[in-house]
């Protein structure tokens, strides 16, 4: 069986709550390496889960490492820099959401992918909701007609994002619309 080298770029909350465990508990997946600009973090996650090559800057890893995958979860407005960047240096990407703040960047993410014969995702992690796998089944038989028309709507009261930088669309890239409002 293959083991798989995973990078991380950005050690937030998303990456230590979820991609770094999921990522553990897979058999052939062994993350060789991480970058954060704080260095303080990067000093957290080097006893705590055993990540020897931290970085303080994504392109000194992309250009130092032998990975298969890079995982992004840096926040939204280097979403596209740091895919195309990874996907030139020949990695496969997994992307947090979302892909990127605006068309363009979207457009020049798949160009990069395309041309350098990689793979990238953007999770989106409630598609591979039972509920969501569901829905789509129902819609794709017909069943119900043509939608035209679809309302959504989520209340956070319980895990409301409390940093600024949620709340600031120039700091991140797009505000709490991409950052929570997405998954709608």
């Amino acid at each position: 069986m293959n083991e798989y080298k995973v990078g991380l770029l950005g050690i937030g909350d998303i990456a230590l709550e979820f991609h770094i465990p999921a990522i553990q508990a897979i058999d052939n997946c062994k993350i060789i390496a991480a970058c954060d600009n704080d260095f303080k973090i990067l000093e957290g996650i080097d006893g705590k889960y055993n990540i020897k090559n931290l970085y303080l800057n994504y392109k000194d890893m992309l250009d130092s490492e032998c990975l298969d995958i890079v995982i992004i979860s840096t926040p939204n407005k280097f979403h596209a820099e740091h895919s195309i960047y990874s996907l030139s240096k020949g990695f496969n990407v997994l992307v947090e959401k979302p892909l990127a703040v605006n068309y363009e960047e979207s457009i020049n993410i798949e160009n990069a992918a395309l041309i350098n014969k990689k793979s990238i995702m953007c999770l989106h992690h409630n598609r591979f909701k039972d509920c969501s796998i569901q829905s789509k089944k129902i819609i794709d038989s017909g069943k119900i007609g043509n939608i035209f028309y679809s309302k959504a709507s989520i209340l956070l009261s319980d895990n409301l994002p409390k940093k600024s930088h949620y709340l600031e669309s120039t700091s991140i890239g797009g505000g709490p619309l991409y950052d929570v409002g997405y998954h709608l």
